[in-house]
């Protein structure tokens, strides 16, 4: 789990830092347990950026490419993951560019009760 929090980290249980607006983002990431993800659609995103994108490099866990799992368990920054995706794949897609491809598996969120925007 990911907490984001504006400031100094919350105090309480996350529903108070919630009640109290702290957070600008909670994301869990359970393999499509908690948040509807759809792999597909980033991955199609991508592939209009990139058209030699392997599939396979993409997701599976015994044939993903070391760029994505690096990034899958944190063990890069978004600007690093990046970087290694234009330099493994010959690309020069634009940060921007990559995060709204990248972001396109989200396909909706939980939010805090009562917290709305």
């Amino acid at each position: 789990m990911s907490l984001l929090p504006r400031s100094a980290p919350p105090s309480g249980s996350l529903l108070e830092a919630c009640q109290r607006n702290d957070l600008d983002a909670i994301i869990f990431d359970l393999g499509g347990v908690i948040l509807n993800l759809n792999f597909e659609l980033t991955f199609g995103a991508l592939r209009k950026l990139v058209p030699h994108l392997p599939r396979d490099h993409f997701v599976g866990d015994r044939d993903q490419a070391n760029v994505f799992s690096r990034y899958e368990i944190g063990a890069v920054t978004t600007p690093e993951f990046i970087a290694e995706f234009n330099r493994a794949y010959g690309s020069t897609v634009a940060q921007g560019d990559f995060v709204t491809a990248w972001s396109q598996m989200i396909l909706d969120m939980l939010t805090c009760p009562g917290k709305t925007g």
